[in-house]
């Protein structure tokens, strides 16, 4: 996806772990921009691009992502870091990180006034934020907007784990209820993207229950490097028809 937008393009990690994609992509020789709330994964990606010699592309935010401006708490999952999730309270336990949660448009405003550019810039998205995604997206649902936003985000890979059960009524996490996915399903596509599984199948925004692992989306005037968005129209052009003719 970077490829697609040549070396200007710019990769923000919502997220990052201890930084696979990040480094990988300043590898490659493009701007790279982390968010990630946790001390010691931000220790271990630094030491990292400090070993490979691409710290100069990257820059970090200790930072978690909502739509409001909250002090929150990080807890750590024991055996999967990268499962670690946000809390309001810390429940008297002194030993839990205190984070700042900022907007998602102030990170792309941030990325603007360090580039010196306020527009043409191409930002491609990964986000992994423990069922957080609806918050950050509805809280900035300009972002989405490149008509108004003064820079273009064509591909946004997302982690997708928020119906859990195998057949309905599914159970949702409490920092995103189904009202509030379907909110952000419908913001997607209402700004043009169509979302695709990492298997490069188009699926339909009207079956969100059933999506698992990650989503692409894809803006309708990126770079199609995923199945022709003519199939899901086809798709739903002959459900369509068969619904009518019941």
């Amino acid at each position: 996806m970077l490829q697609a937008y040549g070396k200007d393009s710019i990769l923000l990690d919502v997220g990052a772990n201890i930084g696979s994609h990040l480094l990988f992509a300043a590898a490659k020789g493009h701007s790279v921009w982390g968010v990630e709330p946790q001390t010691i994964n931000l220790v271990k990606m630094y030491q990292a691009a400090l070993m490979d010699a691409t710290n100069s592309r990257i820059t970090f935010l200790q930072n978690t992502l909502d739509k409001d401006y909250l002090k929150v708490y990080i807890k750590q999952t024991l055996g999967n870091i990268g499962g670690s999730y946000v809390m309001n309270e810390a429940g008297g336990d002194s030993s839990l990180e205190q984070i700042q949660s900022v907007l998602l448009s102030d990170v792309i405003k941030h990325i603007q006034f360090n580039k010196r550019q306020t527009e043409n810039l191409t930002i491609i998205m990964k986000v992994d934020i423990e069922s957080y995604e609806c918050r950050a997206f509805l809280g900035s649902p300009l972002v989405l907007n490149s008509t108004h936003s003064g820079f273009y985000i064509p591909y946004v890979v997302m982690e997708w784990t928020y119906a859990q059960g195998k057949q309905p009524p599914y159970k949702y996490p409490a920092a995103c209820p189904r009202k509030s996915v379907v909110h952000m399903t419908n913001l997607f596509t209402a700004n043009g993207y169509i979302p695709f599984s990492k298997n490069r199948i188009m699926l339909n925004p009207n079956t969100s229950d059933t999506w698992k692992a990650d989503v692409i989306w894809q803006h309708k005037n990126a770079h199609q490097l995923f199945f022709d968005k003519g199939r899901y129209l086809l798709r739903q052009t002959t459900q369509t028809k068969r619904e009518d003719a019941r």
